[in-house]
């Protein structure tokens, strides 16, 4: 491609966009641009949504773009023929895009070659240029590490060589975001997901499938403990004989509802409750069960039923030993979600003389109540973020494609993506495309459902992304059907086999958890001049030695999923991790005055 049409293609690509600026972006990708006083941040392009590839693209074009710029006068001919040499090879680098792939640990982080013998753009270049044993022994000795914290001498020369300075080559060398993000809940289940719901220490976890964790019966419906990073399975008596679409913990009890005719040995109509040691009928529903909700302490069913006389439909209170109809919708209903003083009811349905309504209110005082315009497609979840109800829809509708995700803004569905153009993003995956689960976290939605997520030029996400396109999506190979947040980490349910696992295999069979991208670290970018940690990789048994202008008195050490794995006191700069397992770790060091450093750990 012709050199000016990229670099054009990239700037115009990308869109005004509130919030983060491309610098504080660019700074992401590679600290050293903070210490560029040839770069204006004001002239860079505006910040748009980008994949993490096409952001190390831009990064490599506007870092070459800058290159060719700088005054080589002080070269020698030969100097400068290599560096301009060198710059050609960097542009044909970014144009191909192999990359190196971080698959193993849950930061950015430098690579100088991956097992997939990607080279980082430093390590092309010196391999291009005849030097790929130099290349290989830095792979071999410091694979993480910032050009700045690489003292050899075969690395010097060829900088001088080719006329670059090292730091000039320190902001060249981006550092590469997680693809490992999805982690393993023991080994899952043997069908699908399709409902998480907490109670306390517990996860409970319905769906269709007949074995947990490989080996453990547990008919259709489990529930999960977590332990210091450990999760353990357990059955509920026998399960029940079909497929399990809602849990809610009400009165005690764990009810579950469904389409299953025995929970045990009990015969059971479509719903039933644990009691802890065994199960129990809960009055007679006469269908499908999609939702359960708690309003008001009373328990709410919601689906496509009738109350076993055929007379109610679709909607039903328990009163304690039988379910009382409310009846008025004609259709299925998906999804319940309480806010305020009512009940909002979201899937396919019509209400009364009105068709095609896909949403309406229940109030007890008031009963239903219809809003001004109605969702043109299926309703399949809905959640509430700053008071703000939204929906995920199923597309069923062939003239309203893009409004997948609405808010109900005074009255009025509108669409509910946060940044403009977002809803033209999401395509077709394996056929359907479906928003099933929307759960706030902090101030933005997680989506999961079926779908393809890819803004701009690269791709992105796989059934899972979040409205603030921070980063921090899991990719797995079908369907997310249900989230939750469980001792902190975001679960995800649903058809998927697969996932971008860390420390090898990818089976992860129908639930994970999402391993977040920074877990936590503060400042890994952080110059090596502020903090010096050494021996690195550290073998075990041995002492750590820390310099740092900072006085650190305690230190944490966690594994890449964020578990906490040991902690101590630092005694004259020196502390002593009971690490036995070999692995990248994130040492996180705190003083009395409340400093904090986070800095990677290598151990041997």
């Amino acid at each position: 491609m012709n050199r000016f049409l990229f670099i054009i293609t990239f700037l115009a690509s990308v869109s005004a966009f509130a919030g983060e600026t491309t610098f504080e972006k660019l700074a992401k990708v590679n600290t050293c641009w903070r210490e560029q006083k040839d770069v204006n941040p004001e002239t860079l392009p505006q910040f748009g949504p980008r994949t993490e590839h096409d952001w190390i693209r831009t990064h490599l074009a506007l870092v070459e773009t800058t290159l060719r710029n700088r005054t080589t006068e002080h070269l020698t001919s030969t100097q400068r023929a290599n560096r301009l040499h060198c710059l050609e090879l960097l542009h044909g680098y970014m144009e191909r895009g192999a990359f190196p792939v971080n698959e193993h640990y849950a930061y950015r982080t430098p690579i100088f070659i991956d097992e997939h013998n990607n080279f980082c753009a430093v390590g092309y270049l010196v391999k291009e240029t005849g030097h790929e044993d130099v290349s290989r022994m830095i792979a071999s000795k410091t694979n993480l590490a910032y050009v700045k914290q690489m003292h050899y001498t075969e690395l010097d020369n060829w900088a001088h060589e080719n006329g670059f300075t090292k730091d000039e080559l320190a902001w060249i060398q981006p550092g590469y975001p997680p693809t490992a993000n999805a982690g393993k809940i023991g080994n899952g289940v043997d069908g699908e997901v399709r409902e998480l719901t907490t109670d306390g220490d517990k996860l409970y976890v319905g769906g269709s499938f007949a074995q947990v964790d490989g080996s453990i019966a547990a008919n259709n419906i489990a529930w999960v403990t977590e332990s210091s990073g450990t999760y353990t399975w357990h059955a509920m008596g026998a399960g029940v004989n079909g497929p399990v679409n809602a849990i809610a913990a009400f009165d005690g009890k764990i009810f579950a509802g469904g389409a299953f005719s025995m929970a045990g040995g009990t015969t059971v109509y479509n719903i039933a409750y644990w009691d802890g040691t065994g199960w129990h009928t809960a009055g007679c529903v006469n269908g499908t069960v999609y939702d359960l909700a708690v309003f008001n302490g009373n328990l709410y069913a919601a689906g496509e039923f009738d109350d076993c006389s055929f007379l109610g439909k679709n909607f039903a209170k328990w009163n304690g030993a039988t379910w009382d109809f409310i009846p008025g919708i004609t259709g299925r209903i998906n999804a319940m979600k309480v806010k305020g003083t009512s009940i909002a009811l979201g899937g396919a349905f019509d209400y009364g003389a009105s068709t095609g309504l896909n949403f309406i209110w229940w109030n007890e005082a008031s009963s239903f109540g219809v809003t001004v315009n109605s969702p043109a497609n299926e309703i399949k979840s809905l959640e509430i973020l700053d008071d703000t109800l939204y929906a995920g829809c199923r597309r069923t509708d062939a003239t309203d494609t893009t409004n997948l995700l609405l808010k109900l803004r005074t009255g009025i569905w509108v669409p509910g993506y946060k940044y403009p153009g977002q809803e033209n993003y999401f395509s077709p995956s394996n056929g359907g495309l479906s928003l099933n689960a929307l759960l706030a976290e902090s101030a933005s939605i997680n989506i999961a459902g079926q779908f393809y997520y890819a803004p701009w030029i690269g791709t992105s996400g796989n059934n899972c992304m979040n409205t603030d396109e921070s980063g921090d999506w899991v990719v797995v190979d079908s369907a997310v059907n249900a989230l939750a947040m469980f001792n902190g980490k975001l679960i995800l349910g649903g058809k998927f086999k697969n996932g971008n696992t860390a420390g090898g295999g990818s089976a992860v069979n129908g639930i994970t958890f999402r391993i977040p991208a920074g877990v936590g670290v503060a400042d890994i970018n952080s110059k090596a001049t502020d903090l010096n940690i050494y021996p690195q990789p550290l073998h075990p048994g041995q002492q750590l030695r820390i310099a740092a202008a900072a006085d650190y008195t305690s230190f944490t050490v966690c594994d890449i999923t964020g578990r906490k794995v040991d902690e101590g006191g630092v005694h004259h700069g020196n502390l002593q991790p009971a690490i036995s397992v070999p692995g990248i770790y994130m040492l996180t060091l705190s003083g009395k005055d409340g400093t904090r450093k986070t800095s990677k750990l290598a151990v041997e």
